[in-house]
C-alpha cells in the first residue's frame, strides 16, 4: 500500500519543516525547560478543574467518566 498527501496536504510541507527545524534548533532548551519541570510520580496531589467556554467551572460530579478500552502504558499502580 502506498501513501501520499492530496494537493491541500502538501500545502503543510513548509510549516512541518519550519517547526522541524525549530525543534532542532531549540532542543536543548527544552530539553532543559522539560527537566526543571519533572518530578517524580507521587510528588503532591494535584488539582484541576474544568471550564466552559463562558468560563463557568464545570463541578466534578457532572463530569461523565468515560472508561478507556485501550491498554495503559503504565505499570499496575501507577
Amino acid at each position: 500500500m502506498e501513501y501520499s498527501l492530496t494537493p491541500l496536504g502538501s500545502t503543510l510541507v513548509p510549516v512541518v519543516a519550519a517547526v522541524k527545524a525549530w525543534a532542532e534548533a531549540n532542543v536543548e532548551q527544552v530539553r532543559a525547560a522539560a527537566a526543571s519541570q519533572e518530578r517524580p510520580l507521587g510528588g503532591g496531589a494535584e488539582t484541576a478543574a474544568l471550564v466552559a467556554e463562558r468560563g463557568v467551572v464545570v463541578a466534578a460530579e457532572k463530569v461523565p467518566v468515560i472508561e478507556s478500552t485501550l491498554p495503559t502504558p503504565y505499570p499496575q499502580g501507577v
